[in-house]
């Protein structure tokens, strides 16, 4: 039973934001009605609640999506079904739904026709493409979530026609019903920022499309068909700042064309075939901060070309051939914050060097040659340094619960972000205690994005 001291164990005094997701006793509609509207009565600051994986039905729905001072409200994994669909699309106040995983198949023209949301997010549900195309004409709509939700081609092809307020739009994971088709009138399309497209059909002929959208930033075209000669496309393209290409085809040969585009701050290859040769174009590259090279051909030459990157923050070389020779060329780094070792070939005198790294905040050595004396040795001259060493747990070093962002919506653990309107899924990295390929399940805390 849910009360106000309870509510309290999960609310700062004075935050935007209350999360109960991680409560492990269901909320249900009384509880909403005698306990969590008073309590929202009672501290105005509140504008975003996470009641994600809970019990909230039809009364305590409705108090909930005409409270005045909400703005964002969480309700996936709660099985709203269509009618608590259609009582959230009634919302005067709500700007940021997150509907996931509700068993809603009927209701995406009464949420299409809302004109307060800004930000939709309906994964894990079960929409048809005659359904979905409503949304094309909603002009309210900034951000819209429609990953795994069995739509196609034709949704794709409405939206890209007729919308003109989508600026984030993630329609991932709907495997072989997104096609090169579908992408067809994103030709020159100048709202859409965002774009999610990672497990699907698309192949190379839709980057020739996708290289000509005027304000796309950020693109995940991830697990999906394309190629090096895909890739071409995007030589000189000076608007992408954030691209995810892991688990493609791709090889050194794409390279050269990534190495020209000006403002990549945010580049992941993780899962392909690209080499150390291939990072040579990469030499002196003077804008990318976060470089995923998880699982990839490269060794320790590579570091060679990464080290001349001047404004590299964040590095993910983890499952590849790096040793501790390899590592020496980082020597004196003065910018990488954070950096991912795990599975890789070093040992002890590795962190001869990586005491060196002025900017140093974080290393992943789990799964390495590294021992638990090297480790404990390095945390009590280096404090304020995070080292994650999860596979040395079991010889009594204390290891701190690390955390990674991943870009599907699993429904492990969900957590009410800092930034407005951003609830983000987060899972605990694995024990590394089981098989090698345990490394590939995104290592990283900075591995692969998402909204």
């Amino acid at each position: 039973m849910l009360t106000e001291e309870i509510i309290n164990t999960y609310y700062t005094i004075g935050s935007n934001g209350l999360d109960l997701s991680k409560m492990e006793d269901d909320i249900d509609d009384n509880d909403v009605l005698n306990v969590l509207i008073p309590f929202l009565t009672s501290n105005p600051s509140i504008n975003f609640v996470n009641l994600a994986g809970h019990n909230v039905r039809r009364d305590g729905l409705r108090a909930l999506v005409n409270f005045p001072n909400l703005k964002g409200l969480d309700l996936s994994l709660n099985d709203l079904g269509n009618k608590g669909a259609r009582i959230v699309a009634t919302t005067t106040t709500l700007e940021y739904v997150d509907l996931s995983d509700n068993g809603i198949s009927r209701a995406a023209k009464d949420l299409a026709a809302n004109k307060t949301i800004k930000i939709l997010k309906l994964y894990y549900n079960d929409l048809s493409d005659e359904d979905a195309k409503a949304f094309a004409d909603n002009d309210v709509l900034e951000e819209l979530n429609l990953a795994s939700i069995g739509v196609g081609n034709a949704t794709l092809l409405a939206l890209a026609k007729r919308n003109k307020s989508l600026k984030r739009l993630d329609i991932s994971s709907n495997e072989e019903n997104i096609t090169n088709t579908g992408i067809l009138f994103f030709r020159k399309n100048n709202t859409l920022e965002e774009l999610y497209l990672q497990d699907t059909e698309i192949e190379d002929l839709a980057l020739e499309v996708l290289s000509t959208m005027t304000k796309l930033k950020k693109l995940d075209i991830s697990n999906t068909g394309i190629t090096n000669k895909g890739i071409i496309f995007f030589k000189n393209n000076s608007v992408i700042e954030e691209l995810d290409i892991h688990r493609t085809e791709i090889e050194d040969e794409s390279l050269e064309a990534l190495a020209t585009m000006p403002k990549l701050r945010r580049l992941n290859l993780s899962y392909t075939g690209v080499t150390s040769t291939g990072l040579l174009y990469f030499t002196n590259n003077a804008t990318i901060e976060e470089f995923n090279l998880q699982k990839t051909e490269i060794e320790d030459e590579a570091l060679e070309s990464l080290i001349t990157m001047s404004q590299l923050s964040k590095l993910n070389v983890a499952s590849t051939g790096i040793t501790s020779n390899g590592i020496s060329h980082l020597r004196d780094n003065k910018t990488l914050e954070q950096l991912d070792l795990q599975g890789t070939k070093i040992d002890d005198t590795a962190f001869e060097t990586l005491a060196t790294l002025s900017k140093l905040k974080m290393i992943n050595v789990s799964k390495t040659k590294v021992t638990g004396e090297a480790v404990t040795k390095f945390r009590a001259e280096h404090p304020g340094i995070e080292i994650v060493a999860n596979d040395l747990l079991e010889n009594g070093i204390e290891e701190e619960k690390t955390e990674a962002t991943v870009s599907e919506p699993p429904s492990k653990k969900i957590k009410l972000s800092e930034t407005a309107y951003s609830f983000i899924v987060e899972w605990q990295l694995p024990n590394n205690t089981g098989e090698e390929d345990d490394v590939e399940k995104e290592s990283s805390p900075y591995s692969s994005p998402k909204g």
